[in-house]
């Protein structure tokens, strides 16, 4: 996700979304998430860490978030100056949800154990 255009949280939502109806369950994902300006309004109430976690599980995500400083750290790196973070996070998400190829697959494969199984109790009658 690094790199995408992302100028508002609605526009990330649509993305999530989209990834959600791919991804496998039990996919992972990493990318980093820009500040979003349209969330400053509401900052009092709600951490932005929070609302992102929030917005993560209702796309069926599981999401860790992780620090600069502990990659830099991991790497043996120093880390740039806050200031040249500008607000973005890192993240790593896990699809709790079965993609919709899954859902397609399993229901295939539903229908025909439903056909099969009618078959075979008719000939036993």
């Amino acid at each position: 996700m690094q790199g995408l255009p992302l100028p508002s949280s609605s526009s990330f939502k649509s993305l999530l979304l989209v990834i959600s109806n791919l991804a496998m369950k039990g996919g992972i994902f990493i990318g980093e998430v820009p500040h979003f300006p349209d969330w400053t309004a509401a900052a009092d109430m709600v951490s932005e860490q929070d609302r992102l976690e929030n917005l993560f599980f209702t796309q069926g995500f599981r999401v860790s978030f992780v620090l600069y400083e502990n990659v830099a750290k991991d790497f043996g790196l120093d880390l740039a100056p806050q200031r040249e973070q500008c607000g973005r996070v890192l993240f790593v998400a896990e699809q709790l949800r079965f993609s919709d190829a899954q859902m397609e697959s399993f229901w295939t494969h539903f229908e025909r154990t439903e056909e099969d199984a009618d078959e075979e109790g008719f000939e036993e009658l």
